[in-house]
Protein backbone atom coordinates (compact mmCIF):
# COMPACT_ATOMS: atom_id res chain seq x y z
CA UNK A 1 0.00 0.00 0.00
CA UNK A 2 1.11 3.78 -0.76
CA UNK A 3 0.65 6.15 1.92
CA UNK A 4 -0.09 10.02 1.54
CA UNK A 5 2.40 12.62 3.91
CA UNK A 6 2.04 16.01 3.95
CA UNK A 7 0.39 15.91 -0.03
CA UNK A 8 2.89 13.56 -0.99
CA UNK A 9 3.90 9.78 -2.15
CA UNK A 10 5.67 7.77 0.01
CA UNK A 11 6.69 4.27 -0.44
CA UNK A 12 7.19 1.80 2.25
CA UNK A 13 10.29 -0.09 2.29
CA UNK A 14 9.59 -3.87 2.04
CA UNK A 15 11.46 -6.74 3.20
CA UNK A 16 10.98 -9.88 2.18
CA UNK A 17 12.46 -13.12 3.64
CA UNK A 18 13.04 -16.45 1.88
CA UNK A 19 14.43 -19.80 3.24
CA UNK A 20 18.31 -20.22 3.75
CA UNK A 21 19.39 -22.17 1.18
CA UNK A 22 21.99 -24.28 3.56
CA UNK A 23 18.67 -24.97 5.20
CA UNK A 24 17.10 -26.53 2.54
CA UNK A 25 19.14 -28.82 0.67
CA UNK A 26 16.28 -29.70 -2.49
CA UNK A 27 16.92 -25.62 -3.27
CA UNK A 28 20.56 -25.99 -3.10
CA UNK A 29 20.77 -28.85 -5.64
CA UNK A 30 18.79 -26.87 -7.86
CA UNK A 31 21.40 -24.12 -8.46
CA UNK A 32 20.10 -21.39 -6.46
CA UNK A 33 22.25 -19.44 -3.83
CA UNK A 34 21.49 -16.86 -1.30
CA UNK A 35 22.95 -13.62 -2.31
CA UNK A 36 21.45 -11.57 1.24
CA UNK A 37 25.04 -12.41 1.94
CA UNK A 38 25.68 -9.32 -0.73
CA UNK A 39 22.97 -7.00 1.26
CA UNK A 40 21.71 -6.42 -2.58
CA UNK A 41 19.29 -3.88 -2.67
CA UNK A 42 16.99 -3.26 -5.97
CA UNK A 43 16.21 0.63 -4.93
CA UNK A 44 13.07 1.96 -6.63
CA UNK A 45 12.49 5.73 -8.37
CA UNK A 46 11.94 8.24 -6.47
CA UNK A 47 10.56 8.91 -2.48
CA UNK A 48 13.57 7.19 -1.02
CA UNK A 49 11.69 4.23 -1.15
CA UNK A 50 13.12 0.87 -1.95
CA UNK A 51 12.57 -2.91 -1.80
CA UNK A 52 15.13 -4.98 0.14
CA UNK A 53 15.25 -8.46 -1.09
CA UNK A 54 16.92 -11.30 0.74
CA UNK A 55 16.36 -13.83 -2.31
CA UNK A 56 17.43 -16.87 -3.60
CA UNK A 57 18.66 -16.22 -6.97
CA UNK A 58 19.56 -18.59 -9.96
CA UNK A 59 23.28 -18.62 -11.18
CA UNK A 60 23.98 -21.13 -13.79
CA UNK A 61 21.88 -24.43 -14.82
CA UNK A 62 22.76 -27.09 -13.36
CA UNK A 63 25.19 -29.59 -16.01
CA UNK A 64 23.52 -32.59 -14.92
CA UNK A 65 20.28 -31.87 -14.75
CA UNK A 66 19.20 -35.19 -14.25
CA UNK A 67 20.98 -34.87 -10.32
CA UNK A 68 18.16 -33.00 -9.49
CA UNK A 69 15.18 -36.05 -10.27
CA UNK A 70 16.87 -39.20 -9.55
CA UNK A 71 14.91 -39.46 -6.09
CA UNK A 72 11.66 -38.65 -7.55
CA UNK A 73 11.79 -40.78 -10.57
CA UNK A 74 14.89 -42.75 -12.15
CA UNK A 75 15.42 -41.88 -15.93
CA UNK A 76 16.59 -45.32 -17.21
CA UNK A 77 14.95 -47.76 -14.68
CA UNK A 78 16.46 -51.53 -14.65
CA UNK A 79 13.35 -52.46 -15.93
CA UNK A 80 13.53 -50.33 -18.50
CA UNK A 81 17.26 -51.42 -19.34
CA UNK A 82 16.00 -55.20 -19.59
CA UNK A 83 13.66 -53.60 -22.30
CA UNK A 84 16.34 -52.16 -24.41
CA UNK A 85 16.83 -54.44 -27.61
CA UNK A 86 18.51 -55.57 -30.23
CA UNK A 87 16.88 -55.82 -34.23
CA UNK A 88 19.59 -56.95 -36.76
CA UNK A 89 22.45 -54.76 -36.85
CA UNK A 90 20.36 -51.78 -34.61
CA UNK A 91 21.55 -52.26 -30.73
CA UNK A 92 20.59 -50.65 -27.10
CA UNK A 93 17.28 -49.52 -28.84
CA UNK A 94 13.71 -48.63 -26.81
CA UNK A 95 10.33 -48.78 -28.40
CA UNK A 96 8.21 -45.71 -26.98
CA UNK A 97 4.44 -46.38 -26.80
CA UNK A 98 2.74 -43.17 -27.67
CA UNK A 99 -0.27 -41.88 -25.67
CA UNK A 100 -2.30 -42.28 -28.46
CA UNK A 101 -3.07 -45.79 -29.87
CA UNK A 102 -4.04 -47.34 -33.39
CA UNK A 103 -8.03 -47.62 -31.71
CA UNK A 104 -7.94 -44.03 -31.34
CA UNK A 105 -6.94 -43.04 -34.95
CA UNK A 106 -9.19 -46.14 -35.96
CA UNK A 107 -11.94 -44.04 -33.82
CA UNK A 108 -11.14 -40.99 -35.63
CA UNK A 109 -11.50 -42.30 -39.32
CA UNK A 110 -14.71 -44.39 -38.58
CA UNK A 111 -12.52 -47.62 -40.05
CA UNK A 112 -9.92 -50.18 -39.58
CA UNK A 113 -6.51 -50.19 -40.66
CA UNK A 114 -5.40 -52.96 -42.85
CA UNK A 115 -3.00 -54.20 -45.98
CA UNK A 116 -4.67 -55.57 -48.55
CA UNK A 117 -1.74 -57.32 -50.91
CA UNK A 118 -2.47 -57.77 -54.37
CA UNK A 119 -0.12 -59.91 -56.24
CA UNK A 120 0.20 -61.47 -59.44
CA UNK A 121 2.12 -61.79 -62.66
CA UNK A 122 3.20 -58.64 -64.27
CA UNK A 123 0.42 -57.36 -66.36
CA UNK A 124 -2.19 -59.50 -64.80
CA UNK A 125 -3.75 -56.02 -63.36
CA UNK A 126 -2.48 -55.11 -59.93
CA UNK A 127 -2.35 -51.69 -60.21
CA UNK A 128 -5.28 -51.19 -62.46
CA UNK A 129 -7.06 -53.06 -59.60
CA UNK A 130 -5.44 -50.93 -56.59
CA UNK A 131 -6.48 -47.61 -58.59
CA UNK A 132 -9.97 -48.70 -58.55
CA UNK A 133 -10.50 -50.28 -55.14
CA UNK A 134 -8.39 -46.51 -53.81
CA UNK A 135 -11.28 -44.64 -56.50
CA UNK A 136 -14.14 -46.66 -54.65
CA UNK A 137 -13.07 -46.39 -50.84
CA UNK A 138 -12.18 -42.59 -51.44
CA UNK A 139 -16.11 -42.43 -52.79
CA UNK A 140 -17.26 -43.98 -49.59
CA UNK A 141 -15.26 -41.30 -47.34
CA UNK A 142 -12.60 -43.88 -46.48
CA UNK A 143 -8.89 -43.37 -46.19
CA UNK A 144 -6.57 -45.62 -48.24
CA UNK A 145 -3.12 -45.16 -49.86
CA UNK A 146 -1.65 -47.47 -52.24
CA UNK A 147 1.68 -48.64 -52.22
CA UNK A 148 2.46 -49.46 -55.92
CA UNK A 149 5.81 -51.60 -56.65
CA UNK A 150 6.80 -49.64 -59.79
CA UNK A 151 6.67 -46.59 -57.37
CA UNK A 152 8.32 -47.74 -54.43
CA UNK A 153 11.23 -48.30 -56.90
CA UNK A 154 11.39 -44.66 -57.49
CA UNK A 155 12.22 -44.05 -53.72
CA UNK A 156 12.43 -45.87 -50.94
CA UNK A 157 13.70 -49.06 -52.88
CA UNK A 158 15.76 -47.65 -55.77
CA UNK A 159 18.90 -49.44 -54.90
CA UNK A 160 17.22 -52.28 -55.38
CA UNK A 161 17.69 -54.88 -58.33
CA UNK A 162 15.36 -57.83 -59.20
CA UNK A 163 17.85 -60.43 -58.43
CA UNK A 164 16.03 -62.78 -55.57
CA UNK A 165 18.26 -61.41 -52.82
CA UNK A 166 17.25 -57.76 -53.38
CA UNK A 167 13.28 -58.94 -54.45
CA UNK A 168 13.16 -60.23 -50.53
CA UNK A 169 14.51 -56.99 -49.57
CA UNK A 170 11.94 -54.98 -51.73
CA UNK A 171 8.99 -56.66 -50.05
CA UNK A 172 10.09 -56.67 -46.50
CA UNK A 173 10.56 -52.62 -46.92
CA UNK A 174 7.45 -52.27 -48.03
CA UNK A 175 5.67 -54.71 -45.74
CA UNK A 176 6.81 -52.54 -42.83
CA UNK A 177 5.72 -49.16 -44.35
CA UNK A 178 2.39 -51.33 -45.31
CA UNK A 179 2.40 -51.70 -41.51
CA UNK A 180 3.05 -48.57 -40.34
CA UNK A 181 -0.12 -47.47 -42.60
CA UNK A 182 -2.54 -49.99 -40.88
CA UNK A 183 -1.12 -48.93 -37.29
CA UNK A 184 -2.70 -45.68 -38.79
CA UNK A 185 -5.59 -46.82 -39.41
CA UNK A 186 -4.94 -46.20 -42.86
CA UNK A 187 -6.28 -49.04 -45.50
CA UNK A 188 -3.13 -49.65 -46.94
CA UNK A 189 -3.45 -51.14 -50.58
CA UNK A 190 0.08 -52.64 -51.24
CA UNK A 191 0.37 -53.26 -55.31
CA UNK A 192 3.09 -55.58 -56.44
CA UNK A 193 4.44 -58.53 -58.01
CA UNK A 194 6.04 -60.16 -55.04
CA UNK A 195 6.67 -63.37 -56.65
CA UNK A 196 7.85 -65.76 -53.28
CA UNK A 197 5.77 -66.89 -51.27
CA UNK A 198 7.49 -67.16 -48.10
CA UNK A 199 8.58 -63.16 -48.60
CA UNK A 200 5.07 -62.48 -48.54
CA UNK A 201 3.77 -64.67 -45.57
CA UNK A 202 6.82 -62.84 -43.86
CA UNK A 203 4.74 -59.22 -44.53
CA UNK A 204 1.75 -61.46 -43.43
CA UNK A 205 3.34 -62.02 -39.93
CA UNK A 206 3.91 -58.62 -38.95
CA UNK A 207 0.11 -57.57 -38.31
CA UNK A 208 -2.61 -58.67 -35.97
CA UNK A 209 -4.23 -61.78 -37.30
CA UNK A 210 -7.00 -61.19 -40.08
CA UNK A 211 -5.66 -57.91 -40.91
CA UNK A 212 -3.16 -59.07 -43.99
CA UNK A 213 -5.52 -59.61 -46.64
CA UNK A 214 -4.35 -61.27 -49.53
CA UNK A 215 -5.40 -60.69 -52.86
CA UNK A 216 -4.37 -63.14 -55.89
CA UNK A 217 -4.82 -61.89 -59.41
CA UNK A 218 -5.13 -65.29 -60.97
CA UNK A 219 -4.76 -64.27 -64.58
CA UNK A 220 -2.48 -66.99 -66.90
CA UNK A 221 1.01 -66.11 -67.76
CA UNK A 222 -0.31 -65.99 -71.66
CA UNK A 223 -2.84 -63.50 -71.14
CA UNK A 224 -0.60 -61.50 -69.16
CA UNK A 225 1.83 -61.64 -71.77
CA UNK A 226 -0.50 -60.99 -74.62
CA UNK A 227 -1.66 -58.03 -72.54
CA UNK A 228 2.09 -57.17 -72.74
CA UNK A 229 1.75 -53.17 -71.23
CA UNK A 230 5.00 -52.37 -70.06
CA UNK A 231 6.96 -54.34 -73.05
CA UNK A 232 8.66 -56.34 -70.76
CA UNK A 233 7.76 -59.68 -71.72
CA UNK A 234 9.21 -58.70 -75.15
CA UNK A 235 12.28 -57.64 -73.92
CA UNK A 236 12.34 -60.93 -71.46
CA UNK A 237 11.82 -63.35 -74.26
CA UNK A 238 14.33 -61.69 -76.39
CA UNK A 239 16.48 -62.08 -73.81
CA UNK A 240 17.50 -58.07 -72.50
CA UNK A 241 15.89 -58.59 -69.38
CA UNK A 242 17.14 -61.04 -66.72
CA UNK A 243 14.97 -63.00 -63.94
CA UNK A 244 12.21 -61.88 -65.34
CA UNK A 245 8.71 -63.38 -63.44
CA UNK A 246 7.38 -65.49 -65.11
CA UNK A 247 9.89 -65.91 -67.69
CA UNK A 248 13.15 -66.91 -66.10
CA UNK A 249 12.25 -66.24 -62.81
CA UNK A 250 9.21 -68.54 -61.03
CA UNK A 251 6.61 -67.27 -59.59
CA UNK A 252 4.52 -68.98 -56.76
CA UNK A 253 1.11 -68.32 -56.28
CA UNK A 254 -0.25 -68.28 -52.80
CA UNK A 255 -2.17 -71.17 -51.31
CA UNK A 256 -4.28 -69.88 -48.89
CA UNK A 257 -4.76 -66.42 -50.39
CA UNK A 258 -8.32 -64.48 -48.64
CA UNK A 259 -9.35 -63.34 -52.16
CA UNK A 260 -8.54 -64.98 -55.51
CA UNK A 261 -9.98 -62.83 -58.91
CA UNK A 262 -9.61 -63.82 -62.03
CA UNK A 263 -9.77 -62.42 -65.86
CA UNK A 264 -9.46 -64.33 -68.75
CA UNK A 265 -9.75 -61.52 -71.45
CA UNK A 266 -7.04 -59.69 -72.85
CA UNK A 267 -8.90 -56.23 -72.41
CA UNK A 268 -9.82 -56.64 -68.39
CA UNK A 269 -13.45 -55.80 -69.88
CA UNK A 270 -14.62 -59.12 -68.00
CA UNK A 271 -15.03 -58.65 -65.20
CA UNK A 272 -14.53 -54.85 -65.23
CA UNK A 273 -11.88 -53.93 -62.73
CA UNK A 274 -14.88 -51.83 -60.71
CA UNK A 275 -16.08 -55.35 -60.44
CA UNK A 276 -13.11 -56.28 -58.90
CA UNK A 277 -12.89 -53.88 -57.00
CA UNK A 278 -16.33 -54.34 -55.31
CA UNK A 279 -15.79 -57.60 -54.33
CA UNK A 280 -12.62 -56.67 -52.72
CA UNK A 281 -15.09 -53.63 -50.67
CA UNK A 282 -17.54 -56.58 -50.27
CA UNK A 283 -14.72 -58.66 -48.51
CA UNK A 284 -13.85 -55.91 -46.05
CA UNK A 285 -17.54 -54.65 -45.37
CA UNK A 286 -18.16 -58.34 -44.24
CA UNK A 287 -15.25 -58.53 -41.84
CA UNK A 288 -15.84 -54.80 -40.80
CA UNK A 289 -12.71 -53.11 -41.93
CA UNK A 290 -15.50 -50.05 -43.12
CA UNK A 291 -16.28 -48.93 -39.54
CA UNK A 292 -14.37 -48.47 -36.42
Amino acid sequence: MVAVHGGALVRPSISITLPDVESVPSLKRLGFVNVSRFDSVLRGGGGGGGVRLRSLQPIKAMEDSTASVVNDSAAISCKSIRQMSTMGKSTNILWHKSSVDKLDREQLLQQKGCVIWITGLSGSGKSTLACSLSRSLHSRGKLAYILDGDNCRHGLNRNLSFKAEDRAENIRRIGEVAKLFADAGVICIASLISPYRKDRDACRSLLPEGDFIEVFMDVPLEVCEARDPKGLYKLARAGKIKDFTGIDDPYEPPLNCEIVLRQKGMNCASPTPCDLAETVISYLDEKGYLQA
